[in-house]
């Protein structure tokens, strides 16, 4: 395949200085959301902090999951990089469009019974939400098929992908299994009608499509959405069923010994194949992309040194034990700084970590912005006594901390520092906020000093990743005089 792609990402620094938050669509609060965030939650967090000037609001993978049988609530362990996870979606249009006078009390007075107390907890609990909300949408599906039929099938027919997305997510709610499990005709990727219930296609056609509606609404809205793509999916996911020829069996991605990890990493993610996916015209790979970059007006790429090269960790082996396997690093440059102006989204490379050296001038020549975190760019400064921030560099996303690393007050709660933790935070932010950096990151959180994190890296079942809910609703946030204040302030600061 030949690729001919524009010098620069679309949106490349060009001493534009802009501002977003971060929060986590499943973090954010409400007293009617079945115990989880949702799509018009996020909504409205882009129009608040739009009115507060920012250009952009940041959060996690919004990517499909199936909490009932793979059981996998990591949303960097997706079901698939080409669809959306329905646990996000807003019931309340749903109800109101579908449920009829006759039935839409009875259908409220149950989802509040099942979904009692979850709005409650302090740690957000994905089987008994995705359960609930299940629930409602499949009594909502069959009415949607009847009315909007058409409409349905012309959604279908526009994907050809969510035909077999559908089917094979039918497959697994009628198995109650996943595919590695399957009959060797399902796993090889070919699936006959008679393989699942034609109910659960429709239920999985049906979501998408209120997915799609729901997040098209982001795109009207003052502030842009920056979406993050996972590095990779879970191996029994749809992507990895879907193109056998692209990925690879019997190896996982990962990270190398380091500072942190002596043991290295094994992130449980099967590696695409560099030489398949080339010869595929890195077809998968556009996919992923243009599927984020459809409602996205920012686009993280995770663990940007991918594009280069990945550390592949043989499942016999420790994560010590792997290699590193080199990719067409120009090739899928270009597949991003085609997709991105084609769709006005700009880049940005998570370039945290082991980075070769290569990587973040390749990033620099293809307008990616790179990132810059707080706590790793600390310097003491002797003339002045006290710990300060490096200078970020212009081309940066800067922010404090990341989803994963303590927040503010947790690393803070680490140093011996004898200053008060909110004003050394307010300090920090108003010095990456004056200074020339393309782009300042607020996680909301540490506005009131959070303490505990959205994940610790490493640790799977024994703590609570991802499942951690605000402290402060967002309807309190949006009132609150000292946040509002603060950010206008940031805000004032980046347009002078």
């Amino acid at each position: 395949v030949i690729l001919s792609a524009p010098e620069r990402a679309y949106g490349a620094p060009d001493g534009r200085r802009e501002w977003g938050v971060f929060a986590p669509v499943h973090a954010l609060r409400a007293h009617d959301t079945q115990g989880i965030g949702n799509l018009r939650m996020l909504a409205e967090l882009m129009r608040w902090a739009g009115s507060l000037g920012a250009s952009f609001v940041s959060t996690l993978p919004l990517l499909a999951a199936d909490y009932q049988i793979t059981r996998e609530t990591s949303p960097y362990s997706p079901v698939s990089r080409l669809f959306w996870n329905e646990l996000y979606l807003d019931l309340q249009p749903v109800i109101a469009d579908y449920a009829d006078d006759r039935h839409r009390d009875e259908i409220e007075r149950e989802l509040a019974e099942r979904c009692a107390g979850l709005d409650e907890l302090a740690f957000l609990d994905y089987f008994a939400s995705s359960s609930c909300k299940a629930h409602v949408l499949a009594q909502l599906a069959p009415r949607a098929w009847e009315r909007d039929e058409a409409a349905l099938r012309s959604f279908v027919a526009e994907q050809p992908e969510l035909h077999l997305y559908a089917q094979f997510r039918a497959t697994m709610m009628t198995t109650g299994k996943t595919w590695p499990e399957w009959q060797e005709e399902q796993r090889a990727g070919r699936l006959r009608e008679s393989d699942y219930r034609q109910e659960d296609y429709r239920y999985v056609v049906f979501v998408q499509w209120l997915a799609h509606q729901q997040l098209s609404v982001l795109t009207e809205l003052p502030s842009k959405l920056y979406l993050d793509l996972s590095v990779g999916v879970s191996g029994s996911s749809f992507d990895v069923w879907r193109y056998q020829e692209d990925f690879v069996k019997g190896v996982d991605v990962g990270a190398p010994p380091d500072g942190l990890f002596e043991a290295g990493q094994n992130w449980a993610l099967p590696p695409v194949h560099p030489q398949r996916s080339r010869e595929n015209g890195h077809a998968y790979f556009a996919a992923c992309v243009r599927t984020h970059m459809r409602y996205a007006g920012i686009l993280r790429i995770d663990h940007v040194m991918g594009l280069h090269r990945l550390y592949w960790v043989p499942r016999s082996l420790g994560a010590t034990q792997g290699v590193y396997v080199r990719y067409p690093a120009d090739e899928l440059y270009a597949i991003l700084k085609i997709e991105s102006h084609r769709q006005k989204c700009a880049l940005v490379g998570e370039d945290l970590g082991t980075v070769p050296e290569s990587v973040r001038p390749a990033m620099e020549a293809a307008g990616m912005h790179r990132l810059y975190v707080g706590q790793f760019s600390t310097e003491w400064r002797e003339w002045e006594n006290r710990l300060a921030l490096a200078e970020p560099p212009q081309n940066a996303v800067a922010s404090l901390d990341t989803h994963d690393t303590a927040t503010f007050a947790g690393w803070f709660d680490t140093t011996d520092l004898q200053v008060d933790a909110k004003e050394l935070m307010r300090s920090w932010t108003e010095q990456l906020a004056s200074s020339s950096v393309a782009a300042v990151l607020v996680t909301l959180e540490d506005l009131w000093l959070e303490r505990e994190p959205q994940n610790r890296p490493g640790t799977t079942a024994e703590v609570p990743n991802w499942r951690h809910r605000m402290a402060m609703p967002l309807a309190d946030m949006a009132r609150d005089a000292d946040i509002n204040g603060w950010l206008a302030y940031i805000s004032d600061l980046r347009r002078s």
